[in-house]
């Protein structure tokens, strides 16, 4: 019954194999702790400051292509920072005048792949292709170890077209980046409160955090112009159907099931091990923030129509929230 559920709410991307469009789907995770601001396709480390400084740094997050077959190049700009950490390596990174990188360039093709099994399911002459997915542990060995790769076999879960470097010899299902960037979300009026981070925001919000005997505990709130205050919240155990679901209405639909799992099993262990006393806020950042965090073009040498779908999630961790829940 869920996994009809979840198909119903996420995955509306029904592409015909003949479409003269590609689809980019993004999503992303920011951090928002009291030194720095940083959206990441996994989460940081398990310990997080505990005052704000106005320097905050966005790491971006995981991006598929779906669709037509195509070659091209996808530009990712950083127009108010630089990138950190690209992968794969791209084929074109410009700096700014200082030196710093601020634009990464990916040379590639992306393919659809026709399964042996499907050889005879023929409708019309046309082939019923499926996306690929990279089997688990897969990957250039010639490519370099990162901080995420525990998330990477995660993320090549979800069906995609394949894509191969055109320029250099690269393999993978996603591309992934990370990026600084300065005054995200505006200058502080003081050091010590982050309230006026959320001053001029009205969206939704789960709240998740651990009961007197560690069971894992959520509630749906309302972040309106400041933090929401547990106290006077009613919780219920934890529920990974509450969670997709949700995830799925503030995605607007159009992300693949198989997305929004990749999304809830990368980050759910934050969600549910929230040390007692504390309290984690999740909600979805308004669509305005999204060019400041990054940009994307894609371009195909095929000239089809390119649509994005991009998701970024902000995450607050709160101290000192203990009560009898």
């Amino acid at each position: 019954m869920l996994a009809l559920l979840f198909a119903a709410l996420a995955d509306t991307v029904i592409v015909p194999v003949d479409a003269d469009m590609v689809l980019v789907h993004e999503w992303g995770v920011v951090e928002i702790d009291s030194y720095t601001c940083v959206a990441s396709g996994a989460p940081a480390g398990p310990e997080l400051p505990l005052y704000f400084d106005i320097d905050y740094c966005v790491e971006a997050p995981v991006v598929w292509f779906h669709g037509a077959d195509f070659t091209g190049q996808l530009t990712v700009t950083s127009p108010r920072g630089h990138l950190t950490v690209t992968y794969p390596e791209p084929d074109i990174v410009e700096t700014d005048l200082t030196g710093m990188p601020t634009n990464a360039i990916w040379m590639f093709e992306g393919r659809s792949v026709l399964l042996p099994e499907q050889m005879s399911m023929l409708v019309e002459g046309i082939p019923q292709i499926e996306e690929e997915t990279l089997p688990e542990g897969e990957r250039n060995p010639e490519m370099p170890q990162t901080h995420f790769d525990w998330a990477m076999d995660i993320w090549r879960t979800s069906p995609s077209l394949m894509l191969t470097g055109s320029v250099t010899d690269w393999k993978e299902s996603f591309i992934y980046y990370e990026s600084q960037v300065d005054d995200l979300f505006g200058t502080p009026p003081d050091g010590t409160d982050i309230d006026w981070l959320l001053r001029d925001l009205d969206v939704p919000a789960m709240l998740f955090l651990s009961g007197p005997e560690a069971y894992s505990l959520m509630c749906p709130a309302q972040v309106a112009g400041d933090l929401p205050s547990p106290p006077g919240i009613d919780y219920v155990p934890y529920d990974r159907t509450i969670l997709i679901e949700t995830l799925c209405s503030w995605g607007g639909g159009g992300f693949k099931s198989e997305e929004i799992a990749a999304l809830v099993d990368t980050w759910e262990y934050k969600l549910t091990t929230v040390p007692y006393g504390q309290t984690v806020v999740l909600f979805p950042i308004p669509s305005e923030y999204y060019d400041s965090i990054s940009t994307l073009s894609l371009d195909t040498d095929q000239g089809f129509e390119i649509s994005y779908k991009r998701l970024f999630l902000g995450l607050i961790v709160l101290s000192d929230t203990a009560e009898d829940v």
